[in-house]
């Protein structure tokens, strides 16, 4: 990946194009729809052969008909594919697995974690300076949701002996506590989004990418936003509900007396609800997630040893996610409002629901399951 990080990175991401790809046809692909855009597509017209353009939706859209609509503009004198868009535009166009170079532009503060596999990253402060607030909340929510994430990996260290990167992981934790200490005012303003781009663009070294995306609240950001008929609702703002929920589950498990003699849940009800909500559905690949933990009794006594302690670190976060909530709100006009009335609590407890037999190792959302936490839903 080269990274192109200032305050005129998209004067210098036009000088490569012009060196590198001016024979060639490039095909920008965005789901973004504003002036930014256009003015972006207007300024490369002349650095290349010819720009070719594909417009996607935000939000739900086929995979297949989106494949397409790309591919069609795929030929052999293209070469390079350039992305306006966000995380799920990125893992769209990473899934497609063209055999092509790959450079991001980025408009808005949040640069993706999967930023790292294009070959060309730019950051432009001029332009992300033009970004709106709820793309500062969008980035606001996604960066929140490592506060989650820390506390999910040290739970299954100390639970399941998982290997991780304690190095980095107190790294993040300096990232989360800088991000909380970044008040509302401040971040509607271009000081306050260079800060959230800078902290986004620090992410990129600390954060093993298929490690994230197999966490409990990026699951529960997907289950909840690829369910939400709110077909407006950004991942950044998924993740920040799904670390409340997460935190909500952590809070009731960490005040539990977990007994062995009682651990157990309902198998059938499980595997008809995993049935009505995978399409891809396959018995014996979920019944595996039942037994993943061939010793259960073993992983309850490791989280009965690093209960209290546990408890002691997640009370300090649970603090400040309740800070960044508040700041979270105060981003939106309506104080989150509108958000809230496409949240039902039939599609939250879904959401939650789906991800144990969605895990390929055990974790805390297995854990969670096994004990019998997640039974009453």
């Amino acid at each position: 990946m080269k990274l192109i990080y200032d305050n005129n990175a998209f004067e210098q991401a036009k000088k490569i194009l012009n060196k590198s790809y001016k024979y060639f046809k490039v095909v920008i692909v965005t789901n973004y729809t504003n002036k930014n855009v256009d003015a972006i597509i207007d300024n490369l017209n002349g650095n290349v052969k010819e720009i070719k353009v594909v417009k996607l939706p935000q939000g739900k859209c086929s995979f297949e008909i989106s494949k397409q609509l790309v591919c069609s503009k795929i030929t052999d004198d293209v070469g390079l594919i350039i992305v306006v868009g966000d995380y799920e535009l990125t893992q769209f166009i990473l899934n497609l697995n063209l055999k092509i170079k790959k450079m991001l532009i980025n408009i808005t503060p949040l640069i993706p974690i999967n930023a790292s596999l294009f070959d060309y990253v730019v950051i432009d402060n001029t332009l992300i300076e033009q970004c709106t607030n709820k793309d500062i909340a969008n980035c606001y929510g996604y960066l929140s949701s490592f506060s989650i994430f820390i506390l999910e990996e040290v739970f299954n260290k100390g639970v399941y002996l998982k290997d991780t990167n304690s190095n980095n992981l107190l790294e993040l934790e300096k990232v989360v506590q800088s991000l909380n200490m970044i008040p509302s005012l401040i971040l509607k303003s271009n000081t306050g989004k260079r800060m959230l781009t800078k902290i986004s663009a620090k992410l990129l070294n600390l954060i093993n990418l298929s490690e994230f995306e197999n966490s409990f609240v990026f699951k529960l950001a997907n289950n909840i936003k690829q369910n939400s008929k709110h077909l407006g609702l950004q991942f950044g703002e998924a993740l920040m509900i799904g670390s409340v929920l997460g935190f909500k589950l952590f809070n009731v498990l960490l005040n539990s007396h977990i007994d062995n003699a009682k651990i157990g849940f309902d198998y059938f009800n499980r595997l008809k609800i995993a049935k009505k909500y995978y399409d891809n559905f396959s018995l014996s690949k979920i019944a595996k997630t039942f037994t993943l933990d061939n010793n259960l009794n073993e992983s309850v006594i490791n989280f009965n040893k690093i209960q209290n302690s546990f408890l002691m670190v997640f009370n300090s976060y649970l603090k400040m996610i309740n800070n960044m909530v508040k700041t979270f709100k105060v981003l939106f006009y309506d104080n989150g409002i509108f958000l809230n009335k496409y949240l039902k609590s039939d599609l939250l407890l879904n959401s939650i629901n789906l991800i144990p037999e969605s895990c390929i190792e055990c974790c805390f959302a297995t854990f969670i399951r096994d004990v019998g936490l997640l039974n009453k839903f």
